[in-house]
């Protein structure tokens, strides 16, 4: 498995900070994260498009199974595309089969982890933390 820290418009760190709404429709959803460093910001996170995710939120617990090979990992970073990773290789082989190049991205703050399996890359925006978060 192989992290690749994505490129965040505002600095994060991750164990600090935390998913404050998750605004879903039947296809696309939006993701908001508080910003540690600025209690007026959020960062948004926009998927247009998804076919899976899910939400662990017992930390405790590891979100890759037993093996886990940290490359490219960077420690309290919130943002990456993985390759190879767990929630990928659980799906089912007809999910695999008809998705081979679909993304894995990966949110993990400070108590949970958000999981998306998407054709499309998530777009970021910095919001103000009083912005109604809806889906577009």
């Amino acid at each position: 498995m192989r992290y690749i820290p994505l490129d965040l418009p505002v600095g994060i760190r991750s164990s600090q900070s935390g998913l404050t709404a998750l605004n879903l429709t039947s296809r696309s959803f939006t993701a908001d994260f508080f910003v540690p460093d600025d209690q007026r910001l959020l960062l948004r996170v926009e998927f247009p498009r998804f076919e899976t995710f899910r939400v662990l939120d017992e930390m405790p617990l590891s979100t890759e199974g037993e093996e886990i090979d940290w490359e490219g990992h960077v420690p309290d970073h919130l943002a990456y595309e993985l390759v190879g990773g767990y929630f990928w290789r659980m799906q089912s082989e007809a999910f695999r089969m008809t998705h081979p190049d679909i993304r894995h991205y990966e949110f993990v703050t400070g108590d949970l982890c958000l999981d998306v399996l998407t054709d499309f890359p998530p777009l970021f925006s910095v919001i103000s933390r009083h912005q109604t978060s809806t889906c577009p």
